[in-house]
């Protein structure tokens, strides 16, 4: 019975280790959780896979429990048979596993995180957008409930712009406005997520649409490859924007990332603005997140519930020029003076959207409803009234 315990603990402190140094490697390299991880491995992997009398004991101890196990496994024991399974495990992904943590003590972690962002780098310039036929087909069932309007639409160059937005409430706009320019202009922008959004399971759906970490090498590699780059400098303050916040308010504080970019690469900025989806939402209440604080900069989480399902309006501004500031992204004022433009032009844009908005019959979804059953109930009642009518004169 001793035996039987002893066994179970190694087995399962075996496991563990194998799946944390699986973590380490699957988890991508944009994600916060990535750099921890490879550092928790390394000191691992220093510690007991290159260590070659380690090695060998390791080895062995699973050889002979593999063996001892495998004798019973024609029993009819459950528990012994998960046991040889276990076992069987543990030594065939054994040899793998130290071999990464060999390759990984060789290289260190810095270069091992370097050599993965290459690779990454290499995803991202290789990515192609979906087929415009199979974002229509996925979107149908969005756009039963939110249409979109349009302003400004033959103001966007052909050329390649920094496209800056404000973000709404949970960012329901986000897949009707890539849409539509994919769909109107041909364009598909290049988002920049969060660096909490690398840690969920989410991540790799956002890849797959373009998404990017929007850490500033990756804004490079972008705009250096002529890429349609969007960002939201509000981020997810702006999506989690607490019920005390006001609707549609840009919470960027005094962040200068966005606009230091644009000038560093002479990249114009194209200003957007997007109203309706605050308008269709409510705020119950928030839920409290600081003690997430530090590794995410949300302090709330709003709890919102649906209210009145209507249009979403998108407004598109002139583009605005970086080339006068030369490159010099490391000057504070200019960075600055290109932030509040922006700023300026997107906050004219929302106010815009909320004149047509106020101005629009069609707004809301149940009153086109009702607007195409009393047509259909017209066109239906003409029918009947022509049917009749052919049958008296007959």
């Amino acid at each position: 019975m001793g035996a039987m315990i002893l066994v179970d603990v190694l087995l399962v402190a075996v496991t563990l280790l194998h799946l944390f140094v699986c973590a380490s490697i699957v988890t991508p390299v944009d994600s916060p959780l990535k750099k921890p991880l490879v550092k928790a491995t390394y000191k691992a992997s220093v510690l007991l896979f290159d260590r070659k009398p380690l090695q060998v004991f390791a080895l062995g101890t699973s050889a002979a429990i593999f063996i001892m196990l495998a004798l019973t496994f024609s029993s009819h024991d459950l528990a012994m048979r998960t046991r040889c399974v276990a076992a069987f495990f543990t030594l065939i992904s054994a040899p793998v596993l130290m071999k990464t943590g060999h390759m990984l003590t060789a290289l260190g972690p810095t270069k091992a995180m370097e050599l993965e962002q290459e690779v990454m780098n290499e995803d991202i310039l290789n990515w192609s957008p979906p087929s415009l036929e199979v974002m229509n087909k996925m979107l149908v069932p969005y756009y039963c409930l939110f249409k979109y309007d349009v302003v400004g639409l033959e103001r966007v160059p052909k050329y390649p712009c920094f496209y800056v937005m404000n973000h709404s409430l949970y960012g329901l706009e986000m897949p009707a406005f890539i849409h539509l320019l994919y769909l109107e202009k041909g364009i598909f922008v290049r988002g920049l997520a969060d660096h909490f959004h690398w840690m969920g399971p989410h991540g790799p759906l956002l890849r797959q649409f373009g998404a990017v970490d929007g850490s500033r090498p990756n804004v490079d590699l972008l705009m250096a490859n002529k890429q349609n780059v969007l960002v939201y400098p509000g981020g997810g303050q702006e999506i989690m924007k607490p019920k005390s916040a006001m609707k549609y308010e840009l919470m960027w504080k005094e962040r200068l990332g966005f606009a230091r970019m644009a000038i560093k690469n002479r990249y114009p900025i194209m200003p957007c603005a997007c109203v309706g989806n605050e308008d269709m939402l409510d705020i119950i209440f928030d839920l409290p997140m600081n003690f997430l604080k530090g590794s995410v900069s949300i302090t709330s989480l709003p709890v919102a519930a649906p209210n009145s399902l209507q249009k979403i309006y998108f407004w598109f501004g002139e583009p605005i020029s970086t080339e006068e500031y030369g490159g010099d992204a490391d000057n504070t004022d200019f960075a600055r003076e290109v932030r509040d433009k922006a700023k300026a032009a997107i906050e004219k844009g929302i106010q815009e959207l909320q004149a047509r908005q106020a101005a629009d019959p069609d707004r809301f979804l149940m009153a086109r409803i009702a607007k195409d059953i009393r047509k259909a109930q017209e066109q239906a009642g003409g029918v009947l009234k022509s049917l009749l009518g052919s049958m008296k004169a007959d």
